[in-house]
């Protein structure tokens, strides 16, 4: 192995095997579920709670009326790329289940 190929400092994000355009893609969508997920302010109304929130739960905090749905679809890509955690009802922290 050359020592240029060695020092080549790759993404966490990059993806083997997959075409440099469905790369780019998915690199776009994560930049706009990060965009999403920090404009909403989601990662200070769970920090403000220190325990874990389903999607419903975070979708009603503080009078907001988001569509849990989506809200779960959010948190599950943000979770994919090691934002946050997902935990799973059997999980000694968690209290509820993780769906919607």
């Amino acid at each position: 192995m050359s020592k240029q190929e060695t020092d080549t400092i790759r993404s966490p994000l990059v993806i083997d095997g997959l075409p440099k355009f469905m790369s780019f893609n998915f690199h776009r969508c994560i930049e706009r579920v990060v965009w999403i997920f920090a404009e909403l302010g989601i990662a200070d109304l769970m920090a403000d709670h220190q325990v874990p929130l389903t999607a419903i739960e975070l979708s009603q905090l503080n009078g907001n009326q988001w569509n849990a749905e989506f809200l779960y679809r959010l948190l599950q890509a943000v979770a994919d790329v090691d934002i946050v955690k997902e935990l799973s009802a059997s999980d000694e922290n968690s209290q509820t289940d993780v769906h919607p």
